[in-house]
């Protein structure tokens, strides 16, 4: 596995992964409890991979080592690095947010890092690890400088990956919901009239809870991106 830096102090954080109460998925990242806007350091050298919404509104960068290492940073108020970047351990890469209402915090209501380490072969409930089972460096140790190895070029688009989603829940009458989700890596929408069959599996792969109700108006955006991204698969397929 790649070298990977805790981003703040233990003693900070306020959740670790684990399962959590019924109705929610299972908390797969570590939440620090930060100040909103506090500056940001590239825990691992890799590939940017920015998500300007996490399907719940939140902005990420993903940093992506050549062994399919992937380290998520959530709920960030500011990005400052570039889509298919190449960063260094301890390199600026933006600024911690989450406070509720402000720009990149998505469905959090509290300022909070959220920190999760997976392998970039699935984004479901399973391919990630729970830090406190790996070594982990802290930035007191000097941090060795890392080449470029198979980083995308600044100027390729990168593709959409697999955790582009939306997943939604709404009532349909007094006491029935219908739980939707959006994926907008291929377009394709999957629902589910039982609230139960959400939870039971659809909360668990997308890592969203089955409160996760959503605006008209959020609602109309989601529709209009499933019909870019079918239009570009169109064209990809032509």
């Amino acid at each position: 596995m790649a070298e990977i830096y805790w981003p703040f102090a233990t003693s900070t954080v306020s959740e670790w992964p684990g399962t959590r109460g019924s109705g929610w998925a299972d908390h797969v990242g570590t939440d620090f409890a930060i100040p909103q806007g506090t500056p940001l350091k590239a825990t691992m050298a890799g590939t940017v991979d920015i998500h300007w919404t996490d399907g719940l509104g939140a902005w990420v960068i993903d940093i992506i080592a050549p062994d399919g290492t992937v380290v998520r940073n959530g709920h960030l108020s500011y990005m400052a690095v570039a889509d298919g970047e190449w960063v260094n351990v301890g390199d600026y890469i933006g600024n911690t947010g989450g406070a509720g209402g402000t720009a990149g915090a998505g469905m959090s209501t509290g300022p909070h890092l959220h920190w999760e380490i997976r392998n970039n072969t699935g984004w479901g409930a399973t391919g990630w690890y729970d830090p406190r089972n790996l070594t982990i460096k802290t930035f007191g140790q000097t941090a060795p400088p890392a080449k470029p190895q198979a980083a995308a070029p600044a100027t390729k688009k990168r593709r959409r990956n697999k955790m582009d989603y939306a997943c939604v829940t709404r009532e349909k009458s007094k006491g029935t919901f219908v739980a939707m989700v959006f994926c907008l890596g291929n377009g394709e929408v999957h629902e589910f009239e039982s609230t139960k069959a959400y939870v039971d599996n659809i909360a668990k792969t997308y890592q969203c809870g089955p409160t996760s109700i959503v605006t008209a108006s959020h609602y109309s955006k989601i529709q209009g991106e499933l019909a870019a991204t079918r239009k570009r698969l169109d064209a990809r397929k032509g």
